[in-house]
């Protein structure tokens, strides 16, 4: 990715003092997503591969609990709504509804009726239960106030499902998300809180934070998941022949957790006085190229061509008018572990870590063999 072919160059451009900012300040002023106006966020090149990410890894991680992904559509009959619970006072009126020759349609706000129309459709022996679904898609509210990625009108969530044969395992599945859950904070390291209503068969996973809306044991939270029993007050149509011949009703227990919410967590949790220090299966990119004078920008086109690495997995800061200073510190503050600053054919090596040596820095092997000899590579000193 070259940085001088990127819209909104001034999000490119730090503060002085980092540490002095918040973490939301950071993301709505930094390269990560624009707002096209509140509650709408783009989410930029480097802001989508960070979410992009954490959305696969989510979806990888929901695989190994033997979860079917599927994929959703954002277009909904709206006479399917029947299909699904009564829902709550307002909640209705924050659907988006679609006019004109699309007025039978809506935007997808909530999952549960759709899912129970495939059901219906799809479901049709106990021999296929249980049945576990998880999908990622955009979600769409008509919300009166808005703030940042944490509460927009266009939000993108990972929501899963389980169908069940018998009442008996309703409480297996919940904990069957509470496990998943719990297992997605460990490999993202990062700390939540959950609450669990025993009568309504609810779990709800917060992330403890100033930012929050919500509140968690009294504290400032935001709400990052929850998992909880479907059609408590209503038969979901879920019908399927069971074993004796009879038509069951089955169980169905429903997911939801925020993937932009996730995104602010985990960078949140991985700040440093650099920046962004985050784990390599999320962050943007393992390599920056930064040329050490405007001349030198077609010889990192060249160095970039020789390397054996993929050229998404690659950062050219090809900006004219910036210092080689405020490159570094752009590189450090994505959490880039290694900086290559050139200059004719020489290769100055550095390490977002001080401490590490060279040969850890940067493998020869990543050059291609033809060109070994082209370059010269050395640590790089600031003198």
């Amino acid at each position: 990715m070259r940085l001088i072919k990127q819209l909104f160059l001034e999000k490119y451009r730090l503060p002085k003092t980092l540490n002095q900012n918040s973490t939301m300040s950071l993301l709505s002023s930094g390269p990560f997503y624009q707002m096209v106006e509140k509650g709408i966020p783009l989410f930029l090149p480097i802001g989508n591969k960070i979410l992009t990410a954490i959305e696969r890894c989510c979806i990888k991680e929901a695989e190994k609990f033997e979860f079917n992904h599927i994929d959703m559509t954002q277009i909904i009959p709206t006479d399917i709504l029947s299909l699904g619970e009564q829902f709550h006072d307002g909640f209705l009126d924050q659907f988006v509804f679609l006019k004109g020759k699309m007025e039978r349609y809506h935007l997808l706000s909530t999952p549960e009726p759709l899912l129970l129309n495939f059901l219906k459709e799809g479901l049709q022996s106990y021999r296929q239960l249980p049945i576990k679904m998880m999908f990622s898609a955009k979600f769409y509210r008509q919300l009166s106030q808005v703030q940042g990625i944490l509460k927009t009108r266009e939000f993108r969530m990972l929501a899963g499902a389980c169908l069940h044969e018998r009442v008996s395992e309703k409480e297996l599945a919940i904990e069957f998300f509470h496990k998943y859950t719990l297992h997605l904070a460990n490999v993202f390291s990062i700390p939540i809180e959950y609450t669990y209503n025993e009568e309504s068969k609810f779990y709800e996973y917060f992330y403890i934070h100033t930012d929050g809306e919500e509140r968690f044991n009294d504290v400032s939270a935001m709400s990052l998941a929850m998992a909880y029993e479907y059609g408590q007050e209503k038969k979901v149509i879920a019908r399927y022949c069971g074993d004796s011949n009879r038509n069951m009703n089955a169980q169905f227990v429903t997911y939801g957790l925020g993937l932009q919410r996730l995104f602010f967590v985990i960078l949140d949790c991985y700040r440093d006085n650099k920046g962004f220090n985050l784990p390599k299966s999320v962050r943007p990119f393992d390599i920056a190229i930064i040329p050490l004078r405007n001349e030198d920008i077609s010889g990192c086109l060249e160095f970039a061509n020789c390397l054996q690495i993929p050229p998404d997995r690659m950062l050219i800061d090809d900006r004219c008018k910036t210092q080689v200073l405020e490159k570094e510190r752009f590189a450090d503050y994505l959490g880039i572990p290694q900086k290559l600053f050139i200059r004719k054919r020489e290769v100055f090596v550095k390490h977002r870590d001080a401490d590490t040596f060279l040969k850890e820095a940067f493998q020869l092997s990543a050059i291609k063999k033809e060109s070994w000899n082209h370059f010269n590579i050395q640590p790089y000193s600031q003198t």
